[in-house]
């Protein structure tokens, strides 16, 4: 009986955590797509998540450029981005404006120190927005997040 409950209970803990992973990465979608969605003009908009791990000393700083939509976004990703592992927030917007999920590569990591993805045609992003994710740890660990129109520079 006790093995039954204990298995139990590690079964219950298992399916909350990824139930507040997946809300959480949910939230992060709207987040992103919101932030997107106020793309109007011809300049891009950005916002720039920092953040740094190192012995006793970790921190995130987000910037939005004095954006208001940008502020909304910057203190969504003060409260939720990894600041030990920055890759995971790179990883975790790109799965909201894929297409399709991205398949799980099991124990393989991929580490790169510079790395853009531009996403076009993204589900519940309005008609022509395109967003970029740039992601730097070769000076700090830096993820750029750029909503641009189509055609527009930069």
């Amino acid at each position: 009986m006790s093995k039954f409950l204990i298995s139990l209970i590690l079964f219950s803990a298992a399916a909350d955590c990824a139930s507040a992973e997946l809300e959480a990465s949910n939230s992060l979608c709207t987040e992103l797509k919101d932030f997107a969605n106020t793309q109007t003009g011809d300049k891009p908009i950005s916002v720039v998540l920092t953040t740094y791990w190192g012995g006793y000393e970790y921190w995130k700083k987000c910037d939005s450029s004095r954006y208001k939509p940008g502020k909304k976004l910057c203190s969504y990703l003060q409260e939720h981005a990894h600041t030990e592992f920055p890759e995971d927030n790179l990883y975790n917007a790109a799965a909201c404006l894929a297409k399709d999920t991205p398949k799980s590569y099991g124990n393989a990591i991929l580490k790169l120190h510079h790395v853009t993805f531009s996403f076009i045609n993204i589900e519940g992003v309005s008609e022509g927005i395109h967003v970029d994710l740039d992601f730097n740890d070769e000076n700090g660990d830096t993820l750029t997040i750029t909503a641009r129109r189509h055609g527009s520079s930069e």
